[in-house]
């Protein structure tokens, strides 16, 4: 596969790269300044609003684990007001490090939902979604069907529980009639960047822009100047 949009949410950030017979498009390429620890963020605020107190550092990865393990994605057109009275009848329950239980209930979807709403957290930012459906639209005509059916996902907040059928899901309902929005999310999906650094790295024609440990001591950042990089 050398054709395809590529959408990688890391921690700080959310990019969508189109590639086209293995040229990036980089007029086309789309980023926002949201990513999994905003959602750790956002997920702690919404946990003092219940009475929790979560602010040190430590808390914070406290909270970020509470993510990986119970946050999801809502479903797309789910009723907020019924969605929060069905996820309160299952409740989770998570036994801090200081033996103190917590109660989750609205908070395990609230916190991702900020993925596809920024403006939740008060960022005019479009959401994933329009980011992907945007970036194609910048892309010529005649290759917008193939990058449609190939949107591939990366990252590890795309890990998230319900992100994919949510974004699949997303993407056709804005996206052209008639045109058929195709999702890949590969199973290693959280190793993708270092996946495709480490390849690139190994080919031969990269060998030239290979910097030694001993050339960096001796010029420091002048050296990557001469490399171009």
């Amino acid at each position: 596969m050398t054709s395809g949009v590529v959408l990688d949410c890391g921690d700080g950030v959310c990019h969508v790269s189109p590639v086209y017979e293995g040229f990036s498009l980089n007029n086309a390429v789309q980023r926002i300044d949201i990513g999994g620890r905003d959602v750790t963020m956002h997920l702690m605020q919404l946990l003092r609003r219940a009475g929790y107190s979560f602010h040190t550092t430590a808390e914070f990865e406290i909270v970020r684990k509470i993510k990986e393990r119970y946050c999801y994605v809502a479903p797309i057109n789910s009723n907020l007001d019924e969605y929060k009275l069905q996820d309160e009848k299952n409740q989770s329950n998570y036994t801090l490090p200081d033996g103190d239980t917590i109660k989750l209930s609205a908070e395990k979807y609230r916190a991702p939902e900020i993925l596809f709403q920024p403006t939740k957290i008060g960022l005019e930012y479009p959401g994933v979604h329009e980011m992907v459906v945007n970036s194609i639209k910048k892309c010529d005509i005649d290759l917008r069907k193939t990058l449609y059916s190939n949107i591939i996902v990366a990252g590890a907040t795309t890990l998230l529980h319900g992100f994919c059928d949510r974004l699949h899901k997303s993407v056709q309902k804005i996206a052209p009639k008639e045109t058929k929005a195709v999702l890949i999310a590969p199973h290693n999906r959280q190793y993708s960047c270092w996946v495709g650094g480490a390849t690139v790295s190994s080919l031969n024609a990269f060998h030239k822009m290979w910097v030694t440990k001993k050339d960096l001591e001796e010029e420091g950042h002048r050296v990557l100047l001469g490399k171009g990089i």
